[in-house]
């Protein structure tokens, strides 16, 4: 029976193990409050979304180019996010509340950045084209449109997200305006991050696009986390996260359904 069954990849076992964490959450969320699950919950959803990314990347690009890009990535978020504890700016000027896992240099909680750079992997994932011009020039301008388009996506993502995050105490920020709670400079501080990443990105992967479903796995990471923090929009009555948040789930399912029809194209 066991004979010319595949064995599942690292990515597939993180992915169904955070499907089962994250549900499971949703449930929990229906029930009452859950106080420190959300450091627990946070810590081990991170290391699976971390898991999924560099897996991913290994299979696609190799583990030095995987590993140099997460690395990267990361401290570039973790640069940006101190930036504006400091400075207020891009993002302007908040504070965590310790809920979400240890933070380093008692600053910016490692689940941050970790979960923020599976957003962008996904958002590039998502938007990728159908192909890169050979033409130096072109292929620069190509380059430019598809940070700009992940770069949004995970803006898109976001603001289904941050509301959220500022009503349940995740974070705090020191002007409570704009975007149901969040402060616009902070959705434009998103954005222009993420497209410096993206950037980042596609320049360790030298603009590799992945291939034979490798993009699934982040469709499905990023449908539940979309599915929990809508379960929480729901449940504190956040109408405009709740939009966000409905559209941009089916926003995935389209982007995946194009990228399947692509390879069928390619394929043929």
């Amino acid at each position: 029976m066991l004979i010319g069954m595949k064995r599942p990849t690292i990515r597939t076992a993180a992915t169904g193990l955070l499907a089962v964490l994250i549900l499971g959450s949703i449930l929990i969320l229906t029930v009452g409050r859950w106080g420190n699950m959300y450091f627990y919950g946070a810590t081990l959803a991170a290391l699976l979304f971390a898991i999924v990314t560099l897996d991913v990347w290994r299979t696609a690009y190799g583990w030095s180019r995987a590993l140099g890009a997460f690395v990267t990535v990361v401290i570039l978020e973790c640069v940006s996010i101190g930036a504006s504890l400091y400075f207020g700016w891009p993002f302007g000027r908040f504070q965590y509340t310790g809920l979400l896992g240890w933070e380093i240099l008692g600053l910016v909680p490692w689940t941050v950045p970790v979960v923020w750079t599976f957003i962008l992997a996904a958002s590039l994932a998502l938007t990728r084209p159908m192909s890169l011009p050979t033409n130096q020039k072109d292929r620069y301008s190509q380059t430019f449109s598809w940070c700009f388009d992940a770069a949004l996506f995970s803006t898109l993502l976001d603001a289904a997200i941050e509301p959220v995050a500022a009503r349940v105490g995740l974070k705090i920020f020191a002007v409570q305006a704009g975007f149901q709670g969040v402060p616009y400079q902070h959705m434009l501080g998103w954005f222009i991050v993420s497209f410096l990443c993206c950037a980042a990105i596609l320049a360790w992967t030298r603009g590799v696009m992945l291939q034979g479903g490798l993009a699934r796995p982040f469709t499905i990471g990023t449908l539940l986390l979309l599915a929990f923090w809508f379960a929480l929009a729901l449940k504190f009555n956040l109408p405009l996260a709740i939009a966000f948040g409905f559209v941009m789930f089916f926003a995935v399912l389209y982007k995946q359904r194009l990228i399947g029809r692509r390879e069928v194209i390619i394929q043929a």
